[in-house]
């Protein structure tokens, strides 16, 4: 399975896949994106960064941590799938 944004494509191989690298890289993307969000979610927490942005900056960064949330969805959906 593929994940591009909140799509997700799967791609059917005749090679089986090695679902320890596989792993490790979906922990570490995981780990990346929830520290990520954390950051995201610190901004919109400050009170002075929300009075002072531009509507433009705050809706950004509502879809970064919207984005960033379906995409750990997604990351902890394909961990789930893999033995």
């Amino acid at each position: 399975m593929v994940a591009v944004e909140k799509d997700k494509f799967y791609i059917e191989t005749g090679k089986e896949l090695d679902t320890s690298n596989l792993k490790t890289d979906l922990l570490k993307d995981l780990e990346h994106q929830k520290n990520f969000l954390s950051s995201v979610e610190k901004k919109l927490s400050n009170e002075k960064f929300v009075q002072n942005a531009k509507p433009e900056v705050l809706a950004l960064e509502q879809k970064k941590k919207a984005d960033a949330e379906a995409r750990i969805k997604t990351i902890e959906e394909s961990l789930s799938t893999i033995s």
